[in-house]
């Protein structure tokens, strides 16, 4: 005669329900639900704030998980303690999946989820399930079956155990979830950067918008422009030429006042851009409106005109061949062919294409050589145009002085690199030793102002109008004694 072992769980609170004339035991864990100070404000949480639970910065300040338990008793009969019987508990979905931000353990450290094994080693024994629930499955019910499978066992809580696997009861836990007032603060501040962004980016594609539009304007009078030939380089200046927001069409008394402060005792610098406000005005009137500029032209005085020849050059030092020019609305583009001499150097480097903008000045930002930019527009203003002409040699010339502020700038650097190499400090020597071993050379921006350290093979490859031009056109034509 075959022995029959049994086991009975029993839940401390348990409901039944009905369902198809069959009684049906739920396990209910009970509710979890997120601490949050401004509970009731809103009746329900939004999803796509639910949503982003799943990912970082706000899953950091949300709990990993939260956790319910729930007691159980469970009866062996004697045959079944005698003969060390085992039941093992499965928690699966409805379907008899696997659960997905839910899971379920023993409190007495056991760490195989969703299965709890039960040894019959005593008549009566307690047992603490654990429900461990995920933030990131948002506010909902979930419910799932529990299977039995049993070794030696014949009856489970009084039924036949006639299969590998038996349904037992049905689990059931509800989440509510309060977002913490932490989480309402970072996405509060994600909203508003989001604004912002959606702001600036509008008001961009306006701005490209309201370009396109005066460069389409701007095309419809280009058509009707003659071929006669000038004394500047005009074919040369439209092919680069912008709509600008320069000197008003028809406003005179500006352009005038304009060109009186050339004549003025003020720095360098600043009649660099005033000269290059009228020659971008003067541009914009050779396109749109060649009577006005003709006017102009008979207005303007000598020097001034002379000037404004020299300055009209700025685009005959820049690449001719071994690339091609790429145009935009806002400024042109050289890119290196493969077969370009220093190709592979500005490779290297990232940087085998270059912008140039309105003024014929290249964009070396990205080239430049980390805190290596000084302000050298004094020296424009107090040096003769010899010493700005020179190059090298002479202690006193522009580019000598420059480098001088270039080297104390970057002093902690070479003398670590001094100590390095061990030779003693000398700020001259090691300056240009350090400089020449790392290829980078001295750039004077267009601007008049500045001076930077770029690297050899880029500063050969994308050529330009510097600053030295610049400022002899302006000392050469506006010297206070003309």
């Amino acid at each position: 005669m075959r022995i029959i072992f049994y086991l009975t769980l029993v839940t401390l609170l348990f409901s039944c329900s009905k369902n198809n004339e069959q009684e049906k035991t739920i396990y209910d864990f009970g509710m979890v639900e997120y601490e949050e100070p401004f509970r009731g404000i809103l009746k329900s949480q939004p999803s796509i704030l639910k949503q982003s639970l799943k990912y970082p910065p706000y899953k950091w300040l949300a709990p990993d998980t939260i956790s319910l338990q729930k007691t159980f008793i469970v009866d062996f009969n004697e045959d079944a303690v005698r003969s060390n019987a085992k039941a093992t508990l499965y928690f699966v979905d409805l379907n008899n999946s696997p659960l997905d931000g839910i899971s379920f353990r023993l409190a007495d450290g056991s760490i195989s989820e969703n299965l709890v094994t039960i040894v019959a080693d005593s008549l009566r024994k307690e047992i603490t399930i654990i429900c461990d629930i995920h933030p990131s499955i948002g506010e909902q019910v979930k419910t799932g079956k529990i299977t039995i499978a049993g070794n030696n066992l014949d009856q489970i809580n009084s039924s036949s155990l006639q299969q590998d696997l038996m349904m037992l009861a049905e689990w059931k836990v509800e989440q509510k979830l309060n977002i913490p007032w932490l989480l309402w603060l970072l996405w509060l501040i994600t909203l508003v950067l989001i604004i912002i962004a959606i702001v600036y980016i509008a008001k961009y594609l306006f701005m490209l918008i309201t370009k396109f539009a005066n460069m389409l304007s701007s095309m419809s009078f280009e058509r009707n422009i003659s071929t006669q030939n000038v004394k500047h380089k005009n074919s040369k200046k439209n092919k680069h030429y912008r709509p600008q927001d320069t000197v008003e069409q028809g406003d005179e008394d500006l352009l005038l006042e304009l060109e009186k402060k050339l004549y003025s005792d003020i720095r360098v610098a600043d009649k660099y851009d005033i000269l290059e406000t009228i020659r971008l005005a003067l541009d914009s009137y050779y396109i749109l409106d060649r009577t006005k500029y003709e006017k102009y032209k008979k207005l303007l005085k000598a020097h001034t005109w002379d000037a404004l020849e020299d300055a009209w050059k700025l685009w005959d030092p820049t690449p001719k061949s071994n690339g091609k020019w790429e145009k935009t609305l806002i400024n042109d583009t050289f890119i290196l062919n493969e077969n370009h001499k220093y190709y592979k150097e500005c490779c290297d480097k990232n940087f085998k294409r270059c912008t140039y903008n309105v003024h014929g000045s290249p964009d070396f930002d990205l080239v430049t050589y980390p805190n290596s930019v000084v302000d050298i527009s004094d020296l424009y203003d107090s040096l003769s145009i010899e010493s700005i002409k020179k190059r090298g040699g002479s202690r006193e010339s522009l580019q000598e002085l420059a480098q001088d502020r270039v080297a104390k700038q970057l002093e902690p650097i070479l003398r670590k690199w001094a100590q390095d190499m061990g030779i003693p400090y000398n700020q001259y020597d090691c300056y240009y030793k350090w400089r020449d071993l790392n290829d980078l050379v001295p750039h004077e921006d267009t601007n008049c102002r500045t001076l930077r350290l770029v690297y050899r093979s880029v500063h050969k490859a994308f050529t330009h109008r510097g600053g030295v031009s610049n400022a002899i056109n302006i000392k050469k034509h506006f010297s206070r004694n003309i």
